[in-house]
C-alpha cells in the first residue's frame, strides 16, 4: 500500500473561528429541517439515510436548498454571487455518486481539470497533479483513459482530482461497493491523511460509527450529530 503523505492542502479555514458548514432548519426532498455544523478540519462520517448523497450535493452547491439556511464558510448561499459561488466551489473538494469524468481525456487531465478551470498554467499545477497521482497509485495510469481503469481506480481518480483543488472542505461518497477490503483500507487511509493536512471530511460510511469517530447520522430526514470519543 503507498504510504506516502497526502499532499499539503490550504490551512486557512483551520484559523477561522466559523463552522465550514452550517445547516440551519435546511433542507430540500427527504431532508428536512437539518440543523448542525461541522467545524474547520474535523472528519465526520455521514450515516444513516436515506438523503446522505442528496446532502451532500447540497453541500457541494451541486443543488440548492429548499428550505432554511446553508452556509460555507461563513457564508450564506443564498446571498452569493456567480462570482462568490464559483469561489466557495473551489474550497471544496467532491467525490459525488455517480462518478463522471470526461472520457476522451486521460487520467492526468481528468484529476487536473480543478486548478486548469481555476486559471492556473499547467507549468504551476504539473508537478501537484505528478504527486497526487503517485500518492493514490495511479502514476502509471496517467496516460489511461477512465474508462479503462477498474472501480477501484476510478473512485481514486475522483478522489485525486477532488484533492488537486487544495480543498479546505472534502465530501465523498461512498466507494463502489464490491471493493476488496485492501482497496477500500487504502481509500480510507487517504481521506484520513488528506484530513490530517487539514481538509475537513465528511465521507459516507457503510457502518454506523467507524473507530469512534465523530458521526453525522440521518434519521427521518433529520441530521444528528455525534462527536468523537474523548481519549
Amino acid at each position: 500500500m503507498n504510504t506516502s503523505p497526502a499532499p499539503a492542502v490550504e490551512t486557512s479555514a483551520i484559523a477561522q473561528a466559523l463552522p465550514v458548514v452550517r445547516f440551519d432548519q435546511a433542507g430540500r426532498g427527504t431532508l428536512r429541517s437539518l440543523s448542525f455544523a461541522l467545524a474547520p478540519g474535523s472528519f465526520h462520517w455521514l450515516t444513516g439515510g436515506p438523503g446522505k448523497s442528496a446532502l451532500l450535493r447540497l453541500m457541494a452547491l451541486a443543488e440548492p436548498p429548499a428550505q432554511g439556511v446553508v452556509q460555507l464558510f461563513g457564508r450564506d448561499l443564498a446571498s452569493l454571487s456567480r462570482r462568490e459561488a464559483v469561489a466557495i466551489r473551489g474550497r471544496i473538494g467532491a467525490v459525488l455518486a455517480p462518478l463522471a469524468f470526461i472520457d476522451h481525456w486521460t487520467v492526468w487531465q481528468n484529476a487536473a481539470i480543478g486548478p486548469k478551470v481555476s486559471g492556473r498554467s499547467p507549468d504551476e499545477f504539473a508537478r501537484e497533479i505528478d504527486a497526487v497521482l503517485r500518492w493514490l497509485g495511479l502514476a502509471k495510469r496517467a496516460a489511461a483513459a477512465p474508462g479503462d481503469l477498474t472501480a477501484a481506480e476510478r473512485f481514486r481518480l475522483a478522489l485525486a482530482r477532488a484533492a488537486a483543488g487544495r480543498p479546505e472542505l472534502l465530501l465523498i461518497d461512498a466507494p463502489p461497493d464490491g471493493l476488496e477490503p485492501v482497496e477500500r483500507e487504502r481509500i480510507v487511509k487517504a481521506v484520513h491523511e488528506l484530513n490530517a493536512a487539514g481538509a475537513a471530511v465528511l465521507m459516507v460510511a457503510d457502518q454506523a460509527m467507524l473507530g469512534g469517530q465523530a458521526n453525522l447520522r440521518l434519521h427521518e430526514g433529520r441530521a444528528i450529530l455525534t462527536e468523537a470519543a474523548s481519549g
